[in-house]
């Protein structure tokens, strides 16, 4: 396969082929060993201070907490002011 890419032109077939091989192959490998290389370290949900990949497996549940917490989601004049922030830092391009 190498020998093609190198000389030849692929056809959308091969594209696939090559794009599914790297999804499934590369990225799921990669994410596997990512978990367990992260969990190697033994650190808590608390160091790790993420809503997400949680060890009880409450994911959606501690993400839908976290938000219910942060102030900018229950006060509506930090919410306005915040906007006008970001208003005023967006490029003028």
């Amino acid at each position: 396969m190498a020998e093609l890419l190198t000389y030849e032109i692929i056809t959308p077939a091969q594209a696939k082929w090559l794009s599914d091989a790297y999804r499934y192959g590369v990225l799921n490998t990669t994410a596997r060993e990512a978990v367990q290389i992260t969990d190697a370290f033994g650190l808590s949900d608390f160091e790790l201070g993420s809503v997400l990949g949680r060890y009880d497996g409450r994911v959606y549940e501690n993400l839908w907490d976290e938000a219910q917490r942060n102030p900018i989601n229950t006060a509506p004049e930090l919410t306005a002011e915040v906007l006008k922030m970001l208003r005023r830092s967006q490029s003028k391009l």
